[in-house]
């Protein structure tokens, strides 16, 4: 939803610490961010062993317990494609346009 997208823009989260034990390894889900305490709705699945973003405090909140292989689907299939800016602006609309199937 746009409207909700634009009002979580204006309220940034302030960062979690990164916990030392866990890492942004495949299957992992972490909070996308452009610096510090700037993460708002935006979250990526790590498709492999992504340490270099440990070092950026970039910690992972969640893990992908079943359905891999459907992420993996999705990603060979529209890759890196999705526009986060249009996303955020158009929601559903840019999706069922950009991705129809």
């Amino acid at each position: 939803d746009p409207a909700v997208a634009q009002e979580w823009r204006a309220k940034p989260l302030q960062d979690d610490p990164r916990v030392p034990a866990i890492h942004n390894e495949k299957g992992y889900v972490t909070f996308s961010k452009t610096g510090s305490h700037t993460r708002t709705t935006t979250v990526f699945i790590n498709l492999g062993h992504n340490f270099n973003l440990d070092a950026m405090d970039f910690p992972s909140f969640g893990k992908v317990i079943e359905g891999m292989d459907v992420v993996a689907r999705l990603h060979q299939e529209h890759g890196e494609q999705v526009s986060s800016l249009k996303l955020a602006e158009e929601g559903n609309r840019y999706l069922d346009e950009a991705f129809p199937n």
